[in-house]
C-alpha cells in the first residue's frame, strides 16, 4: 500500500461526517444531548392553540420549550431540561403536548386529525435508517481507502456518491417532517396567528448539513460534481427562460446594393 497526501484529506472529512451524523442520531437522548435537537416549539404558544379544543386540560404543566430529536423529546422549564428517550422518535408534536396537558382518558383534540402523523413516523424511521447506514458505510470506507493507492480513487468515489445522496435525502426528509407537522398544526388551528408559533430548526439540522458537506469535501471530484450540478439546476432554467423571452423577437434585414458603395 502506498500512502499518499490524499489519504489524510479523506480520513479527516470522513471522520467529520461520522462524528456529525452520530451527534444527529443522539439528539435529545439525554439532557446533555438536547442541544442536537432537529427542531423546537414554544410550549405556551403551542398549547394555547389547543386551548379551545380541550376543556379538561391542565395547561399549568406546559414546559417553556419542546425540543425534538431523533432519539427523543426534551422539555425545558426554567432552563431545566428533562428528556424522554425514544429511538427513533416520531416527531409527533401533538402527542408530546397532549401527554403534558390532557387527562389519560380524554377523547378531545379532534382538530389535530388533520396532521398526517403516520407519514411523519415513516419519514422518521427512514431518516434513522439512512443515518445508521451512513455511519456503518463511513466506517467501512476507512480500511477501503487505506487499501487503495489514493484516497480519491474512482472505486471509492462511487460509494461516496451513494452516501452523499443518502445524506441529502435525509435532509429533505427532515424538512418534510417539519413541514408536515407544523403545516398540519397550522391547519388545525386556523384562528391562531402563525407569528405566535415560534417553531424553528435546531443545531441537529445544521450538523446534518455539515455531515453532507464533509462527505462532499472528502473527494474533490464529488464536490466539483455537486457544484456543477447545482449550477446546472440554477442556470439551465434561466437560459430556457431567456430563450423563450428573446426567441420571439423579429429582425428586419436590409439589403443594400453593392452599387451604392461604388464611387
Amino acid at each position: 500500500m502506498k500512502f499518499s497526501a490524499s489519504h489524510p484529506w479523506f480520513l479527516l472529512f470522513n471522520l467529520g461526517a461520522i462524528g456529525l451524523t452520530i451527534c444527529v442520531l443522539s439528539g435529545c437522548r439525554t439532557s446533555s444531548e438536547s442541544k442536537y435537537y432537529l427542531y423546537r416549539a414554544d410550549g405556551p404558544n403551542l398549547t394555547h392553540a389547543m386551548d379551545s379544543n380541550c376543556t379538561s386540560c391542565n395547561f399549568s404543566t406546559v414546559p417553556d420549550i419542546y425540543m425534538f430529536g431523533l432519539s427523543g423529546v426534551c422539555r425545558s422549564t426554567n432552563k431545566t431540561i428533562n428528556c424522554q428517550r425514544n429511538f427513533l422518535h416520531s416527531f409527533n408534536i401533538s402527542a408530546a403536548t397532549f401527554a403534558d396537558i390532557a387527562p389519560s382518558n380524554t377523547s378531545e383534540f379532534t382538530s389535530a386529525a388533520s396532521i398526517n402523523h403516520s407519514l411523519v413516523r415513516r419519514l422518521s424511521d427512514a431518516v434513522g435508517a439512512i443515518l445508521i447506514l451512513s455511519v456503518i458505510l463511513s466506517f467501512s470506507f476507512i480500511p477501503l481507502s487505506l487499501s487503495l493507492e489514493s484516497g480519491f480513487s474512482k472505486i471509492l468515489l462511487i460509494f461516496l456518491a451513494f452516501d452523499a445522496c443518502a445524506l441529502f435525502s435525509a435532509l429533505c426528509m427532515i424538512y418534510s417532517i417539519f413541514r408536515n407537522e407544523i403545516a398540519g398544526a397550522y391547519a388545525a388551528t386556523p384562528n391562531v396567528d402563525p407569528i405566535n408559533w415560534p417553531v424553528s430548526f435546531g443545531l441537529g439540522v445544521w450538523l446534518l448539513a455539515g455531515a453532507f458537506g464533509c462527505r462532499l469535501l472528502s473527494n474533490p471530484i464529488l464536490f466539483i460534481g455537486f457544484v456543477a450540478l447545482l449550477l446546472a439546476v440554477v442556470l439551465i432554467p434561466i437560459a430556457i427562460l431567456l430563450a423563450c423571452c428573446c426567441g420571439g423577437a423579429e429582425y428586419e434585414v436590409i439589403v443594400v446594393p453593392l452599387s451604392d458603395f461604388v464611387v
